[in-house]
């Protein structure tokens, strides 16, 4: 959800999204849009691995959120920008997400094996 919210106001608004997100820096509209478009296609990715209940995607979206994480937490020791501090709580929210998805499937798959 966060990623569709995310990727749209990157699109349509992106000076309340930074402005939101606690940036210190101003932004052009092509970075903005750039990111808003590469925000989009992660968003119907995962949610097409939600959709379709694609267990072997699982860790392939948890290591992208992971690289994703560690890109902001580099991104923020370089620049001190706050914005990549809301990047990375929102990246670990999701990471959190796909992770606790990822146990109760596995758990429920196998208790509905042992059946």
């Amino acid at each position: 959800m966060y990623l569709s919210v995310g990727a749209f106001s990157l699109l349509f608004l992106p000076d309340l999204f930074f402005k939101i997100m606690h940036s210190n820096v101003v932004f052009d509209r092509e970075t903005s849009f750039m990111l808003g478009a590469f925000s989009l296609g992660l968003f119907i990715f995962v949610a097409q691995v939600i959709r379709f209940n694609i267990k072997s995607l699982y860790t392939t979206v948890t290591f992208i959120r992971f690289i994703m994480i560690s890109s902001f937490t580099y991104l923020y020791l370089s620049t001190h920008n706050p914005l990549f501090i809301s990047l990375v709580l929102f990246g670990g929210i999701g990471l959190f997400g796909t992770v606790c998805c990822y146990t109760f499937d596995y758990f429920l798959s196998r208790f509905s094996d042992s059946n």
